[in-house]
């Protein structure tokens, strides 16, 4: 059972899907992490405004209940990990049945054992069970539009295809959020009738430019909404750095970093003249590394581990290059003037790479021997600074909460007209 959320109103305008990646999340009434201030400023401005929030944390149900929240000025559900047993038994059968009719094809064999098997693991559960409780949720509160994330997961198609079965005449309204990257095919797909959204809202030019012109969406309008993420316009670079930092920018994964960090190692050993920072993403640790790697145990004298407390704007205003693969950390760096190195050997369509259309900023290097050779600062002008300041500045922009009202009510207008609204 998912915590209760208040009844002192039931119905709702905008109903958002968010996450609880963190408990401390919570306790907290002022910004989400992925719409930021936006449902309070609807709210301030009298629309009914709930957030249902996919649960991703381990806390128990118990501790969650016993953590002091703040008294909520925007009402808050929590979409639990799992259902009651009568529910989840609901959720083990349709499963099955579809596993069932996979098995019976006789065409692409192969394919449908695959499907098959996947029908009945973990994650398509949890698909079902984050469907299930949105559409409960809508039936329960009547929202005119439906706000979610939009990533391209099975969850966001099967809360819009139950949604609709109980509402279809409400607005399902994706908000891409994150980087993208040239294997995100499911968010770029129409999958037609009840599961595509009805607009996709950008948080940024970049995306915008992406979505709009990616064929497999067949229409689907996509528009600019903006993004927390926005960051504060910083000066921008009027002269090529020293050529004395590198910084390495792995993702949240430890083979990721693995990968890069041998990368810092290696180059630090061949051009001693470079100070190589290698700054890991908070879910990993230089210990989680040394564990694995007992190279990272120790480090030369020009091999830098960018110490926690540091801030990613200060370890990018000391690089005049990034080395990344799939980190969006490699954005803030361009805004403080270091030339964005994407590593890696990997064909273009199976990249990883978030600065797609970005190509002329972008230094493609796909061996780590060869760093020493090709990272040359006279190489580089203040044009080619400004060009990636630039990008990386309309990455994301500052969220307008009018665009949501306009997609979801056809115009930007006063609460009170909502209920004669078409």
């Amino acid at each position: 059972m998912g915590l209760p959320d208040s009844e002192t109103e039931s119905g709702c305008d905008l109903l958002f899907i968010s996450h609880l990646t963190a408990a401390n999340q919570w306790t907290q009434d002022a910004s989400d992490p992925y719409f930021g201030s936006l449902p309070w400023q609807l709210q301030e401005q009298g629309y009914r405004i709930r957030i249902a929030l996919i649960d991703h944390t381990a806390t128990s149900l118990s501790d969650l209940k016993g953590m002091a929240q703040t008294p909520a000025t925007v009402v808050r559900t929590l979409i639990p990990r799992r259902l009651e047993r009568k529910k989840e038994a609901v959720i083990a059968g349709k499963l099955a049945a579809v596993a069932a009719r996979l098995r019976d094809g006789s065409d692409e064999v192969n394919l449908r054992r695959l499907a098959a098997r996947q029908a009945k693991q973990g994650a398509s559960r949890q698909s079902l069970r984050i469907g299930t409780t949105i559409s409960q949720l809508v039936g329960r509160h009547r929202p005119k539009a439906l706000v979610f994330t939009y990533e391209g997961h099975a969850w966001e198609r099967i809360a819009m295809h139950l949604s609709r079965q109980i509402d279809p005449d409400i607005r399902c309204i994706a908000v891409h959020h994150a980087i993208l990257a040239p294997m995100q095919h499911a968010m770029t797909t129409s999958y037609g009738g009840t599961f595509d959204p009805d607009v996709i809202l950008a948080a940024g030019r970049a995306a915008l430019a992406w979505l709009s012109h990616a064929p497999g969406l067949k229409g689907i309008p996509v528009d600019l909404l903006g993004s927390p993420r926005a960051r504060s316009a910083t000066p921008v670079p009027d002269q090529p750095k020293d050529g004395k930092k590198c910084l390495f920018l792995p993702e949240g994964m430890v083979s990721e970093s693995i990968f890069l960090a041998h990368a810092a190692y290696d180059l630090a050993a061949q051009r001693p003249d470079l100070t190589c920072t290698i700054r890991l993403h908070p879910l990993t640790s230089r210990d989680d590394l040394a564990s694995r790697e007992p190279r990272f145990r120790t480090a030369p004298s020009n091999i830098e581990w960018s110490p926690p407390n540091r801030t990613l704007d200060e370890d990018g205003h000391l690089a005049t290059w990034a080395v990344y693969r799939g980190s969006s950390a490699v954005l803030s760096a361009m805004t403080s003037g270091a030339i964005p190195v994407y590593l890696g050997n990997e064909p273009l369509e199976l990249q990883i790479n978030p600065l797609r259309g970005a190509e002329e900023i972008v230094q493609v290097i796909n061996h780590s021997a060869k760093l020493a050779t090709s990272l040359d600062a006279r190489a580089i002008d203040v044009g080619m600074l400004r060009k990636g300041w630039d990008y990386a500045q309309s990455y994301y922009t500052q969220m307008d909460s009018n665009v949501i009202l306009r997609h979801a009510f056809g115009s930007v207008i006063c609460p009170s007209m909502i209920g004669d609204a078409t």
